[in-house]
């Protein structure tokens, strides 16, 4: 199977173990909208995103390391090295976690379910990770779909059925999660990989020098990604946030969808890196990567006027956030991509500080809009600093390695895409759609070689 192939072949399992519980997600907001207030929504945003926060604190990123490490150990001799020293850091990392719970406790009300979320998801994505370095793809893709089809079921008894609000979600969360990890430790046998007897502190040293430098990256991140709904919460209180929230389930898709084929496209590169074709490789995996956004993105926004007429009217005003909030999370992907080619050449420090650049700028938008034009404001911040880190680590890559960026492309993509949002702004009725449908068809046809691209390097077709 050639390099290209392998991606595609990748890609459309881990979509398939990836996106069910963000489509689940997106299906359940118009009920979220009808049993959940604004304020409730918002709230319940809050504690989401601050687990978030800790996982990467509490896990010390080791997840990360188990991938990269298993992924070299090519004669698979050490797997049960690497696995059982990844389980016994994680559980340090919960252990003093949970040491810290009587000083945090007062903090918020629901620091109980946030714990056990952040704990159970810390090890549901180590065994995910390891799972997927050992090739065992199909588990990883099951277990996807189990866990989302139990997170709608129990949203929809605990949320319906016992009508409790934001402790059924989060125990939804908690129960999806469980039988999650259940299933990863049996049907990928994970059982077989753990030993007292290789738990050293050598191969801890080495996988932890890995996964340390990537905390303060995954912190910058989370702030780029999250830090408006906190300010949000601050200036204009939880019912603000809680719109924001459902304006961001479009994106989340999106989010969701490059940060499945940056997992995909991590193990590619790492493969690809000592090639002497790389460069092209590169150029050709962002060209199809970028084109097929943009025109998914024309399509979303679309169906964003579609979708907003069943949610609930607390929410109605939802869409007028989420064309700027698509545009950044674009752009977090172009930054996502080219940060997974830092990570194939081993420069983790180029992701920290190029991140922490979009975080500052992040911060100081946020500040300075949103008590000037509310809710927007934390979207354009969004937009702006991605923008910014997209752009400097495309000069800064270059540095490293060549490959090429269809600035053309690029320009006139975004030329039609700004003048899609202009329309939902500007027009409503049958007009919008008319003229939506005309730039949508104008974006297809200038993304046209997506499919040639495809069909002759992906799928091996003239």
């Amino acid at each position: 199977m050639n390099h290209y192939k392998k991606l595609v072949s990748n890609s459309i399992i881990l979509v398939i173990g990836n996106m069910g519980s963000k489509l689940v997600a997106f299906v359940l907001v118009p009920l979220y909208t009808h049993f959940l207030t604004a304020t409730e929504f918002g709230f319940l945003d809050i504690i989401l995103t601050t687990n978030q926060l800790l996982i990467p604190f509490t896990s010390l990123s080791i997840a990360e390391a188990a991938f990269r490490f298993a992924i070299d150990d090519k004669s698979q001799k050490n797997l049960t090295n690497i696995f059982s020293n990844s389980l016994f850091v994680s559980a340090i990392g919960c252990l003093l976690l949970i040491l810290l719970f009587p000083i945090l406790q007062v903090l918020n009300i629901f620091m109980l379910y946030i714990y056990v979320i952040v704990v159970l998801t810390v090890f549901q994505m180590l065994c995910s990770r390891f799972l997927k370095a050992i090739g065992n793809m199909t588990a990883f893709a099951i277990n996807g779909i189990i866990m989302a089809l139990s997170l709608a079921i129990s949203n929809i008894i605990l949320l319906i059925g016992f009508d409790l609000g934001v402790r059924g979600y989060l125990f939804s969360v908690i129960i999806s999660t469980i039988i999650a990890l259940i299933h990863l430790v049996f049907a990928g046998k994970l059982y077989k990989y753990v030993s007292l007897k290789e738990i050293t502190p050598k191969i801890q040293k080495e996988m932890l020098a890995y996964s340390l430098p990537l905390i303060p990256n995954a912190f910058a991140w989370w702030i780029n990604n999250a830090a408006d709904r906190y300010l949000l919460f601050f200036f204009l209180g939880s019912a603000a946030t809680g719109i924001y929230a459902v304006a961001n389930q479009m994106p989340s898709i999106i989010k969701t969808f490059s940060s499945v084929f940056s997992q995909s496209w991590q193990i590619s590169a790492i493969e690809e890196y000592d090639s002497k074709e790389r460069g092209e490789f590169y150029t050709t995996v962002f060209s199809a990567f970028s084109q097929g956004l943009f025109v998914l993105i024309s399509v979303i926004i679309i169906t964003l006027m579609v979708y907003s007429n069943f949610i609930a009217a607390s929410f109605a005003t939802f869409w007028r956030y989420t064309p700027f909030l698509l545009v950044g999370v674009m752009y977090s992907s172009f930054s996502a991509f080219l940060g997974t080619i830092y990570l194939a050449i081993k420069k983790t420090k180029n992701i920290l500080w190029t991140t922490l650049l979009g975080s500052v700028i992040n911060i100081g938008i946020n500040i300075y809009l949103i008590p000037r034009v509310g809710i927007n404001g934390a979207a354009v911040a969004t937009m702006v600093s991605f923008l910014i880190v997209w752009v400097v680590r495309h000069y800064d890559v270059k540095k490293y390695l060549w490959y090429k960026l269809d600035s053309k492309n690029i320009i006139f993509s975004h030329i039609v895409l700004f003048l899609q949002i202009a329309v939902v702004y500007l027009l409503d009725g049958v007009a919008m759609y008319f003229c939506l449908g005309l730039a949508l068809v104008a974006m297809v046809l200038a993304n046209f070689e997506l499919v040639v691209v495809v069909k002759s390097k992906f799928l091996g077709r003239k």
